[in-house]
């Protein structure tokens, strides 16, 4: 509807970047945090995945050749501190789950890095959109040739499989999305800061995972961190101004 609307014009090397970006985020960055959980509570692994805007103030570094400030080191190494601390400590046998997120948050500061062009030309909608359907019908094409099973939906989990599909991936990007129409975009990223929070709560309530020390003051160490490296919050007043 947006591409017709907006009569935007896609070729064959938009869609080529599209399904890149599809299968970093639909295939390997999701894809990782979801095997981490194997090894890591649902808590933890949201925790440390909230940690992706230090990776994507370190990679505009690199891409967009932005000038690697005394506040963006800082937040590297507090960032580091917090998640050790959220991963329960730097101990061999606990160290595959903790991994397996925190590459997933690399993962989709690159997801995020790049598709910030494409974002810009066609808006965030079109990019998601596109990205998921390409992306995912890879990973289907990719199950069919390694001979995993697509016939695992059962009424068990029938409405779970819809709840993180159209609720999670599709009302919940689509809201985000659209509140940054809204939105100061640093008011947008501000938010962000609460999903830990919100992970850490409902991980307690829906599957008594116990809140430790460490993950509290993990927790608090990253969202100092993160705020090192995002921009101050403009008022509603200057907004207004604006």
């Amino acid at each position: 509807k947006t591409i017709r609307e907006e009569k935007l014009e896609l070729k064959g090397k938009d869609y080529l970047e599209l399904f890149g970006l599809g299968f970093l985020n639909a295939g390997l960055c999701i894809g990782l945090l979801q095997y981490s959980l194997r090894y890591i509570e649902a808590s933890t692994a949201a925790v440390l995945i909230s940690s992706n805007p230090l990776f994507v103030s370190l990679l505009s570094v690199v891409i967009f050749k932005e000038k690697l400030t005394k506040e963006k080191i800082g937040a590297l190494i507090l960032g580091i501190i917090g998640m050790a601390l959220v991963a329960g400590g730097l101990r061999v046998e606990n160290g595959l789950g903790p991994l397996l997120a925190i590459a997933a948050a690399v993962v989709w500061a690159v997801y995020t890095v790049l598709g910030k062009r494409l974002s810009q030309r066609y808006g965030s909608i079109v990019l998601n959109s596109l990205s998921f359907i390409l992306g995912g019908g890879f990973l289907a094409i990719l199950c069919t040739l390694f001979g995993i099973p697509l016939t695992g939906v059962q009424g068990t989990n029938l409405l779970l499989l819809v709840y993180l599909g159209v609720v999670v991936t599709g009302i919940g990007y689509y809201a985000f999305f659209t509140g940054l129409l809204y939105l100061d975009t640093t008011i947008g990223a501000a938010i962000f800061f609460l999903k830990p929070v919100f992970a850490t709560l409902f991980a307690f309530l829906l599957l008594n995972e116990p809140i430790t020390t460490g993950k509290v003051v993990g927790t608090i160490v990253i969202l100092g961190a993160m705020g090192l490296v995002m921009p101050p919050v403009k008022r509603s007043a200057d907004l207004g101004e604006s």
